[in-house]
């Protein structure tokens, strides 16, 4: 038998093979499982899927090592990684809010805790939070309420009230009321659905936006009006001696039909005009609930009363118009027919109307017709009765009705006219030439 040294090329147990031998056979025998997807070059090999930063993810090159692999299961690995990030990042997001709470209130402990246990509750409140632009009114509401708004109108609206004060603008860095409503709609648009799902509600509170004696160029009206997607639940929009201009009043009425909730509108001592008015008054059929119109003292004219007079049919539901300080005198028997087919309609005021001294017997006869659409009574300031067409009857000639003498005597005192239903309370001021 040969004794003779084994072939050299014959296998050695693993034990006594030297280093560079287990190596090879290691690297020849590694299981499938531990084996490392890579590609033949060295220099180009590629990190795991897991390192990979977003944009390998997103973007895969050519001669990226995955390109080959399923995209449906890369995909799916992607999206599981975003989502890692998203948590991450929205636990740092309410983390710094509950911080912000505590810096807001500081030393007081009782009403940090009580804002920090309720607003989870609050889905209004919730998606305002998704936003650093509303944490500072969330803080102020519920100082100044201890309570949190349950409808989106009614956060918005005190967010406006707020924010428009001298102390927010300066704090915030607005120059402009434009600025600042403008900032606001790009916060509210950038969350999702807020517009429906935070809408409908069946929570009711009276809410009233008021600008009064806050001036309000074209540009800050345009920018405000933007935001009454977001204000459908307003029930009164008071905006009184804002200088609002006849344009102002135009971008205030493109939007105005979306206040659907709108029951008093009061844009008193303003310089709206006639173009304003017709403007407004077109958006009627709109405001099926307005209860309210107060347009006093805006340099209004005749032509604007008559306008005015065409639509009013639409505002079945009004209680109370306010039209004194304008120029009307000879609109109001145009105006008298409108009322007289107002159902619901109580209160006309008209303390003082103007028309030009030479325009005053036309000014009176226009009185007398209006007394006789609304077959009413005329009586003075110290409630005497001066005259009555309550059974419809004209007596004759205006000119010559004795009756009507005295009340057209009384004109510029002022006079109450009554039919039951509607008071009119009625001046005629005479413009100097």
């Amino acid at each position: 038998m040969d004794t003779s040294p084994a072939d050299e090329e014959q296998e050695q147990p693993f034990y006594k093979m030297d280093i560079t031998a287990a190596k090879d056979r290691e690297k020849q025998e590694q299981p499938f499982y531990e084996m490392k997807v890579a590609s033949a070059d060295e220099k180009n090999e590629e990190q795991i899927f897991y390192d990979m930063d977003d944009n390998q993810l997103r973007q895969p090159t050519s001669d990226n090592v995955y390109s080959g692999l399923d995209a449906e299961f890369v995909a799916a690995q992607d999206a599981v990684c975003m989502r890692n990030r998203a948590r991450e990042g929205s636990r740092d997001h309410w983390a710094e809010w509950t911080l912000y709470i505590r810096e807001y209130f500081q030393q007081d402990s009782d009403a940090a805790m009580g804002l920090e246990e309720c607003y989870p509750d609050n889905g209004v409140v919730m998606a305002l939070l998704e936003d650093r632009f509303f944490w500072h009114w969330v803080c102020r509401y519920w100082e100044r309420n201890a309570d949190l708004p349950h409808t989106l109108s009614e956060a918005v609206t005190y967010g406006i009230l707020f924010g428009t004060s001298s102390e927010y603008m300066e704090s915030h860095g607005f120059a402009t009321y434009r600025e600042f409503f403008s900032s606001t709609l790009d916060a509210l648009e950038a969350m999702p659905n807020t517009t429906e799902s935070l809408q409908n509600s069946g929570y009711r509170h009276y809410t009233s936006l008021s600008l009064s004696g806050r001036t309000l160029s074209e540009n800050d009206v345009k920018a405000m009006a933007n935001l009454f997607p977001y204000l459908r639940g307003v029930e009164n929009l008071h905006h009184s001696r804002c200088g609002l201009s006849a344009k102002a009043a135009k971008s205030l009425a493109r939007q105005l039909h979306l206040l659907h909730a709108l029951n008093a509108l009061v844009l008193s001592k303003n310089k709206i005009g006639d173009d304003g008015l017709e403007a407004i008054s077109e958006t009627f059929s709109h405001l099926k609930e307005l209860t309210t119109f107060d347009v006093v003292d805006n340099s209004i004219t005749n032509v604007g009363g008559r306008a005015l007079a065409k639509r009013l049919v639409h505002l079945q539901a009004l209680q109370k118009i306010l039209l004194g300080r304008n120029e009307l005198a000879l609109s109001l028997s145009s105006l008298a027919k409108a009322f007289v087919n107002m159902t619901r309609l109580q209160y006309v005021h008209m303390w003082p109307i103007t028309c030009r001294a030479d325009s005053f017997r036309m000014a009176a006869q226009q009185v007398h017709d209006a007394v006789h659409t609304l077959e009413g009574q005329v009586g003075s300031v110290g409630s005497v009765l001066l005259y009555d067409a309550s059974t419809g009857s004209t007596g004759g000639t205006w000119e010559s009705d004795t009756a009507w003498q005295r009340v057209e005597q009384k004109l510029t005192a002022g006079v109450h006219i009554s039919n039951g239903q509607i008071k009119m309370s009625l001046k005629i001021n005479l413009l100097e030439e």
